[in-house]
């Protein structure tokens, strides 16, 4: 395994890698506050075939953060996305999104068609929506969080301590918390704490509408790959059924886990992937 950083207009987005030079180019996208420990088993598996380079959005992970008193917007990991593309002239290429990075790589293969050859979705469909009646709402939460935010870090005995904490915040096992806070915790006097950007908690200023996010679902014009946990986040069950009518070339497999069951059957999971890239 190795590490490095990719140099884009304004950030450093760190990541991990897995394979040989010579095999063709693939991305991992991680989720929400997670970094590229979410792939700690998947990685080196689809290394054997592929040069896998787990990719850490800005404010995740060791990428860097924004600057002061500016804000994350989701939309903004769509572009960063193919801005790491475009300078290491990788497209069109294959991508794997758990979660929202899914969702990243699933705007960028709609708006951006000759980015994306093949698409794998793990336990995630495109973006969060929102209805257009909480509008309001939604924007006013966001500006009162950046009026008033958080300043206080967490501080935890151990990194288990903390990947324990990680669990509560979703459905996630013990070994792949542990993964994720393995990358992304960082060392104090007193014990650890999560070096991720506390800003990255913000609320979303706005959402898509779920028409607007079927609309990009709908404009991808390549094959894709949706892997299922049966016991993933029950947010996306409900939106699944209707989503997948949307897709052109959409085919699914469905494993018995949580939302990050690619890591808890990354060996069945890799060889699903594999057969779908290379077929």
């Amino acid at each position: 395994m190795n590490e490095g950083k990719f140099l884009i207009p304004g950030f450093e987005l760190a990541y991990l890698n897995w394979g040989k030079l010579n095999n063709p180019p693939l991305l991992l996208l991680h989720g929400w506050l997670d970094n590229a420990g979410a792939f700690e088993k998947l990685g080196p598996l689809l290394g054997k075939q592929f040069n896998v380079f787990a990719l850490e959005f800005s404010g995740h992970g060791k990428s860097s953060w924004i600057p002061e008193g500016m804000a994350y917007h989701f939309i903004d990991y769509v572009y960063d996305l193919a801005a790491v593309i475009q300078k290491q002239q990788w497209g069109p290429l294959p991508i794997v999104g758990h979660s929202m990075g899914s969702a990243i790589a699933g705007l960028l293969s709609s708006s951006h068609p000759g980015f994306i050859s093949k698409l794998v979705f793990l336990d995630g469909m495109g973006a969060l929506s929102g209805d257009e009646k909480d509008c309001v709402e939604q924007l006013s939460r966001f500006i009162e969080r950046r009026l008033h935010p958080s300043s206080s870090r967490k501080i935890y005995a151990s990194i288990e301590d903390a990947a324990k904490a990680r669990m509560k915040t979703g459905e996630i096992p013990f070994d792949v918390a542990l993964g994720i806070a393995h990358r992304g915790t960082v060392s104090e006097d007193d014990g650890v704490r999560w070096a991720f950007d506390p800003a990255l908690t913000t609320p979303s200023a706005y959402r898509f509408t779920e028409n607007m996010v079927k609309n990009f679902l709908k404009s991808m014009n390549i094959p894709v790959l949706l892997i299922e946990g049966t016991q993933g986040y029950s947010h996306y069950r409900s939106l699944f059924s209707q989503r997948k009518k949307e897709i052109i070339d959409l085919r699914t497999e469905v494993f018995s886990g949580s939302h990050y069951v690619h890591e808890e059957h990354a060996n069945e999971v890799a060889e699903k992937i594999v057969k779908f890239l290379t077929e």
